[in-house]
């Protein structure tokens, strides 16, 4: 994709399956997570959701997975905030958080 502008969209349970995002404007509103190095990022999520083991982090990491499969090495990525609410109550703060540890 080069040169889409989905700045005023809402992504809903949108996949991106392989594709570089670097030249797409995404959404810029407080409903979407924008992720640089998304794949890394999955990664890493993935690995202290399993530990976790609560039925949170079990919805959170069955998105994540699909999300992972399809992510490319290197490039940004989207996720919505409600889709991952969806997955438990504490879900997108957990999310949150996690990914301020990450990125300090």
């Amino acid at each position: 994709m080069v040169n889409v502008d989905f700045s005023r969209a809402k992504l809903r349970w949108v996949e991106f399956r392989g594709l570089s995002l670097d030249r797409v404007r995404l959404p810029s509103n407080g409903e979407h997570i924008i992720i640089e190095s998304f794949a890394t990022i999955l990664d890493k999520l993935l690995d202290v959701l399993r530990r976790q083991g609560d039925e949170t982090a079990k919805g959170l990491v069955a998105v994540f997975e699909i999300a992972r499969k399809w992510a490319p090495p290197i490039g940004r990525g989207v996720l919505n905030k409600y889709d991952l609410a969806e997955a438990g109550e504490d879900a997108v703060d957990r999310v949150l958080k996690l990914l301020q540890q990450f990125y300090i």
